[in-house]
């Protein structure tokens, strides 16, 4: 049996597709495989300095933006034929990849285009049901449709979630059309591994900046008017890995562009308040970490918002809404929270790894 040689590809949709896939990689490092990995912009450079003795494809650029007002349906309507136009350059590019680099497995996390039917393929989405806001909820059936035809285009959809309560996704992962026997849950996926020893506290707050601009930089603006005025040592993790990992001073709050796996894990456990966005790969690092946080969700991004409440509603984290941030306020609340775990089980991804490796898997299962 000659070796495989595995691409995985992740959505340049800010870097929580790209980390999230960081356990798939260093499991596909453990087994005799070839591994290429594809994406774009600042996830393509995370991964360059996560695993620099890999090979790396630069794919098309989704490049989303988000609007400043926070009017996201317009917005992404707006910019709906130029993300249709990149599903397009995948599909014409993934067949001259196939041939110049010898590719038989591709694992997509969220690259709608990356699907051939003459190699085993898997999708990995933790939305299976899209949600849409106000008014254009009339339109859920309609998206889901066709987020589900994509989907159908591979041989297995992985949901890094788990298949029963308690689980991370709520409503966006489990429902109905799921019981298909394309879909397979993986567990939640994270990069993170908890101490089994106590960690001292280093920091009050850490705070994580992350997602498309301009609302990237809205959030960081804020978090800099505010962490001043908190008591004890503070960091922003701005999410720029082209800005690298030294620390640097900027009005008394530490300031780095990015961390690698192992730094972050520390900080992490090291802070006595996180303040995140409510992204999904967000909330299965803290779940690994057993940490809790203030969710800030992304203005008009109806997943993140929805997982936030989700989050409050169960008591998991503090949320509050960007326009609203009150750190002082939030510290106060979160600490009352209990550090928490969901229940832990052994992830079933290398079964499902197995089967996409070893399987009879060419032609897509509807």
């Amino acid at each position: 049996m000659s070796t495989p040689t595995v691409l995985v590809a992740a959505l340049d949709w800010g870097l929580g597709h790209a980390t999230r896939c960081i356990p798939v990689i260093k499991l596909l490092q453990q087994r005799d495989v070839k591994i290429l990995l594809g994406s774009a912009g600042r996830a393509a450079q995370l991964w360059k300095d996560e695993f620099p003795e890999l090979e790396h494809i630069e794919l098309p650029a989704y490049n989303p933006s988000y609007p400043a007002d926070g009017n996201m349906v317009w917005h992404m309507a707006l910019q709906s034929q130029r993300l249709l136009g990149v599903i397009k350059e995948e599909r014409k590019l993934l067949p001259e990849l196939i041939k110049s680099h010898g590719i038989t497995h591709l694992i997509s996390d969220s690259r709608f285009g990356l699907s051939h039917p003459s190699i085993p393929t898997a999708f990995i989405t933790h939305q299976v049901y899209i949600r849409m806001p106000g008014l254009m909820r009339i339109m859920e059936p309609l998206v889901n449709m066709q987020n589900r035809g994509y989907i159908n285009n591979f041989n297995r959809c992985w949901i890094p979630d788990w298949p029963a309560v308690p689980n991370l996704s709520g409503d966006l992962g489990h429902g109905s059309a799921i019981t298909k026997r394309k879909y397979r849950y993986i567990g939640p996926l994270s990069r993170m591994t908890a101490s089994d020893k106590p960690v001292e506290q280093e920091y009050e707050v850490v705070a994580i900046c992350s997602g498309p601009e301009p609302q990237r930089t809205i959030f960081e603006n804020k978090l800099r008017e505010q962490l001043p005025g908190i008591q004890g040592k503070k960091l922003i993790i701005l999410g720029k890995p082209e800005e690298g990992k030294v620390v640097r001073m900027e009005d008394h709050i530490e300031v780095v562009g990015h961390m690698d796996t192992e730094t972050m894990n520390r900080v992490l456990q090291q802070a006595n308040t996180i303040v995140c966005r409510s992204g999904y790969s967000t909330l299965m690092d803290l779940n690994a970490l057993g940490l809790k946080a203030i969710l800030v969700p992304t203005p008009g991004q109806t997943e993140q918002i929805y997982l936030a409440k989700r989050m409050a509603r169960l008591a998991r984290h503090i949320t509050q809404f960007q326009d609203d941030l009150n750190l002082e306020a939030g510290i106060a609340k979160s600490n009352v929270l209990l550090s928490q775990f969901s229940e832990h089980r052994k992830g079933p991804l290398s079964t499902a790894l197995n089967e996409l490796l070893y399987g009879d898997l060419v032609r897509p299962t509807h």
